[in-house]
C-alpha cells in the first residue's frame, strides 16, 4: 500500500508542473486517433505476418515452368495444419495419379501445404483450393524456395491462386 501511495503522489506532483492546455484536442483523443490511423495503415497485416504479393501465371505453360513438381492427383484427406507466413495453413495428403514434371511416382502419397494468400482476416477467404473432390492438376514447389521467412519446407502450391488446376480432358 505504501508504494502505491508514493507512486500516486509522484504522478500527482508531476501533473501539477505541466502548463495548462488552453487549445487543441485532448491527449486521449489524439492517442486514439493515432492508433486508428496506424491500424488502418497496416491493414490486415500484423507484425507476425508476411504479406505476400503473388505472381500471376496466366496459363498452364507458365505455371508448369514455375513449378518443380506438376502432378495430376486426388486429394485424399486433410493431414493437419502448419504455420506458414503467420497463418495456420492446411496440409493435405494427396495421391499422385500421373507425373508431368518432377520426381515422384504414380501411386505415391505426398503431403501438400495449401499456400495461404496472407493478409486477410481468414486463412482462406475464398476457400481452401485443395478442399476439392476428384482429380486435379497440382503445381508445386518446395516451400523453402519461396525464400520468405515463415514459409517452411515441403511441397506447397506455387501460389494460392494458381497452384490447383483442372486436369485437361483427353479427346
Amino acid at each position: 500500500m505504501e508504494d502505491l501511495a508514493t507512486v500516486g503522489t509522484t504522478v500527482h506532483q508531476a501533473r501539477r508542473r505541466r502548463p495548462p492546455r488552453s487549445v487543441g484536442a485532448p491527449r486521449a483523443v489524439v492517442v486514439v486517433l493515432g492508433g486508428i490511423l496506424a491500424a488502418w495503415a497496416l491493414g490486415a497485416c500484423t507484425a507476425t505476418e508476411s504479406c505476400v504479393s503473388w505472381a500471376d501465371f496466366p496459363d498452364d505453360a507458365s505455371r508448369t515452368e514455375q513449378a518443380t513438381l506438376v502432378v495430376d492427383a486426388t486429394v485424399v484427406e486433410q493431414a493437419g495444419t502448419r504455420s506458414m507466413f503467420g497463418d495456420e495453413a492446411n496440409v493435405w495428403e494427396v495421391e499422385v495419379d500421373a507425373v508431368l514434371t518432377g520426381d515422384v511416382d504414380p501411386g505415391e502419397r505426398i503431403e501438400v501445404v495449401s499456400t495461404p494468400p496472407t493478409c486477410s482476416s481468414e486463412t482462406y477467404p475464398e476457400g481452401d483450393p485443395l478442399d476439392v473432390e476428384g482429380e486435379v492438376r497440382l503445381y508445386l514447389q518446395d516451400a523453402a524456395s519461396f525464400q520468405i521467412p515463415g514459409s517452411g519446407t515441403g511441397w506447397a502450391l506455387i501460389t494460392p491462386f494458381d497452384g490447383v488446376g483442372e486436369v485437361p480432358e483427353v479427346p
